[in-house]
């Protein structure tokens, strides 16, 4: 209503802090030639911003929380907890409320004269701590912030450079503290793809660097004083408990919804990363606050690498018991043996080690090929490595002869050169920039997320409106030669025809020519004898399984049609002439 009251020669400009799918939509269909401008910098994150990774259990990252929100207030900083939905923010509310934490909240169904209050609340400073959602927190300029605090991960690296820039603001540093639970990894590992950065876990002697990005545990010994704390809490208020409830089914069906990670984060995550965070040690930005914490990581360590010296026979049991006085006789006779063959693997070692600097190279099997022309070599008393060597290059010949296979029987969906051609593509237009630059904020209520769960779009062939899948749930089909594709590939054109012309039906034996002539048999048997006709199975012969019509005309059926194209043509023709005759004869007539 309001573009239609404007001039249309006018010039019109869309600012946004964001740039979500729906304005992209809205300049899509309401602006001509729009251009895209952003006031972006060279770098992703300020370099004034220090980033701390902190992982510990999806259990104890209440506990967690609450330790980092009296650690941020003591030290008099402007924090804001950023959560998944609604009921987060509410739990978390209330836990910070009975914990004696003054905070204000802000999501999407909170009024606009709350909203605006808390907002003033928290700007003035009246309280230091802020609990949001993304999507409430859209719009929201709060200067001065000092700390961030990922309770949920982003799904997505740009959200989660949406909400760190918030801080370290017009030269001023920041602090973004992220926890993450074991699901979450594979978003951590899309993140440090997305920045550039290298994972690096932290060990025993680590140092807190503003700008590294080390990733660390949490300390034990704090999470179990607060869970501690959570736990009286919890069995003296009802109403926390019934929050907590809510807010367990509000992430159920967050995690249904929220963009999946890429498929090599989730194999990253499940072969190394997840390996490596069992023993990571405690962050150094945790560390001041358990001293203690060192020397449990390391008796630990010494403890999962302990190996007894008593066997199971020794174990609860006296002197005089039979199974002990034999092992005892046992290791008297053989502690002579194996003190001698303990030093003289250690004499080996030393020497094969000392050889290793001084022995000559070895001749390589290319050096050997290229010095004589034959050689000539026992399959019995082969190595290993050259056994393995060669069932190595056998299944890479095969793989090759398979793909070559491929290659003749098969057409590439895509061509050999796509990624090259996408690379050197210049596409400066305004789509392609919006696209790149597009932020989804996912809903933090159970009304939002079933709306952008059920979206609808304009199918252009089927003329309707139809479900709009997100990026978690895109299809993808198998191919005749293995390869997966998105679902939008299949067209269903080729088995439609194949459905209509009944291809699958016709006899490859006898060929298209077979089917031609037999296919009048059923209507000649129904001209002369009716419609008793039964087949194999004893019921009437359906349009499937009926011969196909032969598209391939002879010469005499071609000439036919000819024939009898031009006898219609002409009688057209001597039709049309005896008309106007009639016509002519009328007028005269009347004159």
């Amino acid at each position: 209503e309001v573009l239609q009251r404007l001039p249309d020669d006018r010039q019109t400009l869309l600012f946004s802090a964001t740039l979500p799918k729906s304005i992209i939509d809205f300049s899509k269909a309401g602006l001509t030639d729009p251009v895209l401008v952003r006031l972006d910098l060279d770098e992703k994150i300020s370099n004034k911003l220090s980033m701390v990774f902190v992982h510990c259990r999806a259990d104890d990252k209440t506990a967690a929380l609450v330790h980092l929100a009296r650690k941020s207030l003591a030290a008099k900083e402007k924090t804001v907890v950023f959560c998944a939905t609604m009921k987060h923010v509410e739990y978390l509310s209330a836990v910070f409320e009975l914990a004696g934490i003054d905070c204000t909240v802000l999501y999407s169904q909170l009024d606009a004269v709350a909203r605006n209050n808390n907002i003033a609340r928290f700007r003035d400073g009246d309280c230091s701590l802020l609990i949001v959602t993304d999507i409430a927190a859209r719009g929201v300029d709060i200067p001065l912030l000092d700390v961030v605090i990922n309770y949920h991960f982003p799904p997505k690296p740009k959200l989660f450079v949406h909400r760190v820039g918030r801080v370290a603001r017009a030269g001023r540093v920041g602090r973004a503290i992220s926890l993450f639970s074991f699901d979450e990894v594979p978003y951590v590992s899309d993140l440090f793809l997305f920045l550039g950065r290298t994972l690096d876990f932290a060990i025993p002697g680590s140092v807190y660097k503003d700008d590294g990005t080390l990733i660390g545990s949490f300390p034990c010994d704090i999470v179990e004083e607060e869970a501690e704390f959570l736990k009286n809490m919890h069995d003296n208020s009802d109403e926390l408990n019934e929050l907590l409830k809510k807010a367990e089914n509000a992430m159920k069906k967050y995690t249904k919804t929220r963009p999946q990670p890429s498929s090599e984060s989730v194999r990253r995550a499940k072969d190394d990363i997840k390996e490596a965070l069992l023993k990571a040690s405690v962050h150094p930005f945790l560390q001041q606050e358990a001293p203690h914490e060192a020397v449990r990581h390391s008796f630990l360590r010494d403890l999962h690498n302990f190996k007894p010296s008593a066997t199971i026979f020794e174990v609860q049991s006296n002197s005089k018991a039979l199974p002990a006085a034999v092992m005892k006789a046992k290791r008297r006779a053989h502690n002579k043996f194996i003190r001698s063959k303990s030093e003289s693997n250690a004499e080996s070692r030393d020497s094969q080690s000392a050889e290793a600097s001084t022995v000559t190279c070895e001749a390589s099997d290319d050096f050997l090929k290229e010095t004589f022309h034959t050689v000539i070599r026992s399959t019995k008393f082969s190595s290993a490595d050259d056994l393995a060597a060669k069932k190595l290059k056998t299944r890479k010949r095969k793989a090759d002869e398979l793909l070559e296979e491929k290659k003749k029987h098969y057409i590439e969906y895509v061509p050999a050169e796509a990624n090259t051609e996408r690379g050197l593509a210049v596409d400066r237009g305004f789509n392609a920039q919006a696209k790149a630059n597009m932020i989804e904020v996912l809903a933090d209520d159970e009304v939002g997320l079933y709306k952008q769960k059920k979206r609808k779009k304009w199918d252009r062939k089927l003329k309707k409106f139809v479900g709009e899948s997100s990026d978690m749930q895109k299809k993808r089909i198998r191919t005749e030669d293995g390869t997966y594709l998105p679902a939008t590939y299949k067209s269903g054109r080729y088995e439609n025809w194949q459905k209509k012309q009944k291809i699958a039906y016709i006899n490859e034996e006898e060929g298209d020519e077979a089917a031609s002539v037999n296919r009048n048999k059923p209507a000649l048997f129904k001209k002369r004898f009716g419609n008793r006709g039964r087949s194999k199975q004893g019921g009437h012969l359906n349009a499937e399984q009926k011969a196909p019509h032969s598209e391939l005309k002879k010469p005499e059926q071609i000439l036919k049609e000819r024939k009898k194209k031009q006898k219609i043509k002409s009688y057209q023709a001597y039709r049309r002439r005896q008309n106007l005759k009639k016509k002519g004869l009328v007028t005269n007539k009347r004159h």
